[in-house]
C-alpha cells in the first residue's frame, strides 16, 4: 500500500474506497484532495456560512474515514455509496 499520491490519483473513486476499508490512509487522502472543494461549496450553498462549511465538511470526510472500521454490512451505507 506504499502507492504515491500520483499514482492513486489515476484510480476510480471506487477503487480507492476499497483502499480507504483496507485503511489506505493515502486512498483516503486522494479522495480528499479530489472532492473536498466540492463538498465544501455544496455545503456552503446549503448554510451560507464559510466557517460551518468549513466545520460540516471535515464532519464529512471525519465520518467516511470512520466508517471504514465498521464490520461489513453495520454501517449506513449512505456515507460511502456516493463515493463508490
Amino acid at each position: 500500500m506504499g502507492d504515491t499520491l500520483d499514482r492513486l490519483d489515476m484510480h476510480a473513486d471506487a477503487d480507492l474506497m476499497a483502499r480507504v476499508r483496507a485503511g489506505d490512509r493515502t486512498a483516503f487522502e486522494v479522495i480528499y484532495r479530489r472532492h473536498e472543494a466540492r463538498v465544501f461549496a455544496y455545503l456552503w450553498r446549503l448554510v451560507r456560512d464559510e466557517t460551518l462549511a468549513a466545520d460540516l465538511r471535515q464532519e464529512v470526510f471525519l465520518r467516511l474515514w470512520r466508517a471504514r472500521r465498521a464490520p461489513a454490512g453495520a454501517t449506513d451505507r449512505r456515507e460511502s455509496s456516493a463515493w463508490c
